[in-house]
């Protein structure tokens, strides 16, 4: 049979759920270029700015170098492509269409 206090600490964990784990910073940048849309790339503000509003309160204190560093591992591994400072996803097919300078 259920107390008032197991009741009152079940009401408090209802209402105070813990926040969802944020997704990895390549999956929150391919997110984010797909998200902006924008057919000229993004660039690296536009990235941050967007996973600001969508993550607001999760992200850690270093965000901006680990976006810095895991926007430059992704260019190296071909994940991303860049082009006159902006972002493209590896397998757009308008990065095809122009050469990518690395």
């Amino acid at each position: 049979m259920a107390t008032e206090e197991d009741a009152s600490t079940m009401a408090a964990a209802e209402a105070d759920p813990k926040p969802a784990a944020t997704p990895s910073y390549p999956e929150m940048i391919l997110a984010a270029i797909e998200a902006l849309d924008d057919r000229n790339g993004s660039n690296k503000t536009a990235i941050s700015q967007h996973i600001e509003g969508k993550y607001e309160g999760l992200l850690p204190p270093a965000h901006p170098s680990l976006l810095t560093a895991h926007l430059a591992r992704m260019k190296q591994t071909g994940e991303l492509a860049f082009s006159k400072n902006n972002y493209f996803r590896g397998d757009d097919p308008l990065v095809a269409a122009f050469s990518v300078i690395k």
